[in-house]
């Protein structure tokens, strides 16, 4: 007998039931996650005001060689990350290894990992602040990403080429003009698509 594979996307949408309570729900954390965001950045500013550099936030062990930090500069940067932590969580931490059963290494390394990940963001929204992004991209040898649509950037090559034709027709065929025209039509063509 042959299995029929369920696409669950399909059936949990049909399933659900988008209520009121939901979408208020919903709406509420958007809120938090706005105020949130608008909180973190305050407090990054306020970092970036202090004077502390992004590359302070980098473990001197770091192979990248970027960090500015001594060993214990970057322990306590480490421990006031913690320190914002429930006192549960902290105490987890701080205790003798030899102390704790599985689970409770388990979720110490959880916690450990979960304040990597808060000087990873603190580095991160720091750098943001003090590298532009051009110089940031130049360094690791990434291409400077663009957020635009397929369609946006075929458009501004059509503009290239049409302002070329314009600056040099003598290096277009004779039938420039109907080359032009070509360009225009498919402009117009990628405009309406973008506004879809």
């Amino acid at each position: 007998m042959k299995n029929i594979k369920m696409d669950s996307k399909a059936v949990r949408s049909n399933a659900y039931d988008y209520s009121d309570a939901t979408r208020e729900a919903v709406t509420s954390i958007g809120k938090i996650l706005h105020t949130a965001e608008n909180t973190l950045a305050k407090a990054i500013r306020s970092l970036d005001d202090s004077g502390m550099a992004w590359t302070f936030t980098i473990s001197p062990a770091s192979k990248s060689g970027d960090s500015t930090s001594t060993p214990e500069q970057f322990n306590m940067f480490k421990s006031d990350v913690l320190s914002s932590f429930p006192k549960r969580e902290q105490e987890l931490v701080l205790a003798p290894i030899q102390s704790l059963d599985d689970a409770q290494k388990k979720a110490r390394r959880t916690v450990i990992m979960k304040v990597g990940r808060y000087v990873n963001r603190i580095t991160s929204e720091l750098k943001k602040l003090q590298v532009p992004q051009a110089k940031q991209d130049s360094k690791t040898g990434a291409k400077q990403s663009t957020k635009q649509s397929p369609l946006v950037t075929h458009r501004e090559a059509i503009n290239a080429l049409l302002q070329d034709i314009e600056k040099n027709p003598d290096d277009y065929p004779v039938n420039r003009t109907q080359y032009g025209a070509l360009l225009n039509q498919c402009q117009n063509v990628l405009a309406k698509l973008i506004k879809q």
